[in-house]
């Protein structure tokens, strides 16, 4: 990271790719991220998707995350041959 003499922060594409994936892992929004690590959004907007169009290795993991499970009310009823019968609920 360097400084303009008009004091603008001029990162190399190296740093972008470190900050990404940091944004990757931190699991914050864009603007929180970028108010946490004081980055400019428009900035990070615009070096985001050239990090994930070009900087993504073919065959690396991609984490996928499953949306949350709805709970439901269940019920099972088993009646043995002897008469009794088993109730669960859940």
């Amino acid at each position: 990271m360097r400084v303009t003499s008009s004091g603008k922060i001029r990162r190399s594409a190296a740093e972008w790719r470190t900050i990404c994936e940091r944004f990757v892992q931190s699991r914050l929004g864009p603007k929180e991220f970028c108010q946490r690590e004081a980055i400019a959004l428009g900035t990070f907007k615009k070096w985001y998707p050239r990090y994930t169009e070009s900087g993504a290795q073919p065959g690396a993991f991609v984490e996928l995350v499953s949306p949350p499970v709805v709970r439901e009310l269940w019920a099972i009823e088993v009646e043995l041959p002897n008469g009794a019968r088993l109730r669960l609920r859940g």
